[in-house]
């Protein structure tokens, strides 16, 4: 699983996050959207608003998933994946900018 992101700065409206998920063990059925949360710096969970991606099924899916930033912009920010793939959970990490 590749995640990039595409807008996390402390003054973005919506934090987007490219994902690019292949697997050949394992369908992709899962539901993105309750898969996924963003933890700030405080450890304050965030569930994203949406996935605009590909569907549920096959071995290769590839989307964005749309949070609302916290408040109170942290210093950083962890997206979770929780199921995906046979994987429990993966964690990415990013440190945030000015």
């Amino acid at each position: 699983m590749k995640a990039t992101p595409l807008s996390i700065s402390r003054q973005a409206a919506r934090w987007d996050f490219e994902l690019e998920i292949s697997t050949h063990a394992v369908p992709l059925d899962q539901d993105m959207v309750r898969a996924a949360v963003v933890i700030d710096g405080a450890g304050n969970t965030q569930p994203p608003l949406a996935w605009d991606g590909d569907g549920p099924g096959g071995h290769h899916r590839k989307g964005v998933l749309r949070f609302l930033p916290p408040e109170d912009r942290p210093e950083f920010v962890e997206l979770r994946i929780r199921g995906i793939g046979g994987v429990d959970e993966r964690v990415f990490r990013w440190r945030l900018n000015e």
